[in-house]
């Protein structure tokens, strides 16, 4: 049996604004608030009444700042000055209004709803804030690790939307307008799947009834289709290298896997069987990266990070190595020839335990358990469904999933200083 992640019943109810709002009382020491729009930094397409709208690279994440701004001033300031913490993130899907604190949520919530309910974009304040996320680009631009993303993902992917910055580019930012912008919240910012959720030592029923009485006028909600871009299961470019300001060379090893199912559920499933194939092959107590420390080809272990976003599924291992080409060529004889060895029962197992006592750690933290919660739940899952997902796998999952693998789906990138271009 599961253990219980909350445990006090949800209260669901929708206001006439549209908004579906997740009441959670918990006993804990803060309120936390988080509300969900359905659009990010790869939604750059989508159908509306029939018409496929183009996005603008970067429009979600220039609208997640400019929200914050109302006839009387910033609306940051305007938070700060009910005693809560605000911020906000723009994920690839999502965008995400954050509040905690210990006094005046409902007060804080209303006025956040009522600043995204009603934007205050003009010619002026537009410009001002294309500036400012000017200079947040400039800062990655020159960031080596994000010049490194950006180059790998370059060569794993044709023509998917996650070769887009969720920032944009300069390029893209001198397009985005006031009318661009008021296009985007009318077809987000009132969808039917926006999200308000609260966790906290919270009464109920009270929260229904003042967010009800706040928000008693009806508003007609927009329904949007994002529209999917079709990716090849292999990769773009197989190898290449990148001359960078860096002290020590490096190499990244991207795998490019195509779901097959594309219901979140399946997809999260493989994305957590992709994890214990890549821990259990590369992981700190895996053979291979054991074997390369002896040899003396890296000093520490390999890097991961993984992208699941919607058909795609993409995982990168990395370290900072002078043995870069040595490392490659042990990489492909151990993955194609020894790898499957390492694919024990026992070493499953181990693995599996840890990670999901790591996962119930992590759910002690009532935040990390909202953001969980919200976006499980504009995916129609749960968290328990997620405990149970990781629980169900099998070592014959993991193998299937190795064994998928060939030569094409993987792509290999040099990062070496500029001096020995």
């Amino acid at each position: 049996m599961n253990p219980k992640v909350f445990e006090n019943p949800i209260h669901k109810f929708k206001l006439n604004n549209g908004l579906n709002v997740h009441l959670i009382p918990t006993n804990s020491q803060i309120t936390f608030v988080q509300l969900d729009i359905p659009i990010g930094g790869i939604t750059l397409r989508y159908e509306k009444d029939g018409i496929i709208n183009q996005v603008i690279p970067g429009s979600a994440h220039f609208l997640e700042h400019k929200i914050f701004a109302t006839p009387e001033g910033d609306g940051f300031q305007k938070l700060s000055t009910f005693g809560v913490s605000a911020n906000a993130m723009t994920t690839y899907q999502t965008t995400s209004y954050t509040i905690n604190g210990h006094e005046n949520i409902l007060l804080s919530v209303i006025y956040l709803i009522k600043m995204l309910d009603e934007p205050y974009f003009t010619d002026k304040n537009v410009a001002s804030e294309r500036k400012i996320i000017n200079e947040e680009i400039q800062m990655y631009d020159d960031d080596p690790d994000t010049i490194i993303d950006r180059k790998l993902f370059s060569q794993l992917l044709y023509n998917h939307p996650l070769l887009n910055d969720i920032l944009g580019t300069k390029a893209d930012i001198k397009e985005i307008s006031k009318e661009s912008l008021l296009k985007l919240h009318q077809d987000f910012y009132l969808n039917e799947n926006r999200q308000l959720l609260i966790i906290g030592p919270i009464d109920v029923y009270e929260y229904e009834k003042v967010l009800k009485e706040n928000f008693n006028t009806y508003k007609e909600t927009s329904s949007v289709i994002i529209k999917k871009t079709e990716e090849p299961k292999e990769v773009k470019l197989k190898q290449d290298k990148l001359y960078l300001d860096v002290f020590m060379p490096s190499i990244s090893i991207g795998f490019k896997y195509i779901h097959q199912k594309l219901d979140y559920l399946s997809r999260y499933k493989n994305s957590m069987i992709m994890s214990f194939l890549m821990r259990l092959l590369f992981g700190k107590q895996s053979s291979f990266s054991d074997q390369m420390i002896k040899k003396g080809y890296m000093n520490s272990n390999f890097d991961f990070d993984m992208t699941n976003e919607e058909q795609l599924l993409l995982y990168v291992i990395d370290v900072n190595t002078k043995n870069y080409e040595k490392i490659k060529e042990e990489f492909i004889n151990y993955f194609f020839n020894e790898a499957l060895n390492e694919l024990t029962h026992e070493n499953f197992e181990i693995m599996k335990r840890g990670y999901l006592g790591g996962y119930l750690m992590e759910l002690d933290d009532i935040e990390t358990k909202l953001y969980l919660y919200g976006k499980f739940n504009l995916n129609q899952m749960t968290i328990e469904d997620a405990i149970q997902t990781i629980k169900d796998i099998t070592l014959d999952d993991v193998i299937a999933l190795y064994q998928s693998f060939n030569d094409d789906m993987i792509s290999y990138l040099f990062t070496l200083p500029k001096d020995k271009k």
